[in-house]
């Protein structure tokens, strides 16, 4: 799958500066329609990553009532 938020501002080892990257994290929680907090964050990571992950990757999710 390829993500959906690649970047002409990515560095060539895949880096992104703060605003590239949220606004990726931004672009592909609006391409999932999950409410329950495991499956959403299983789709943001299909969108957001390609092939091996190097380093690590934390998403919090909240749900606010």
């Amino acid at each position: 799958m390829t993500p959906c938020c690649s970047t002409p501002t990515a560095s060539s080892n895949g880096d992104r500066d703060l605003d590239t990257g949220i606004q990726a994290l931004v672009e592909a929680v609006r391409s999932c329609d999950h409410e329950d907090p495991e499956p959403l964050i299983d789709c943001v990571l299909d969108r957001l990553v390609s092939g091996t992950i190097e380093d690590d990757i934390c998403i919090l999710t909240a749900r606010v009532l």
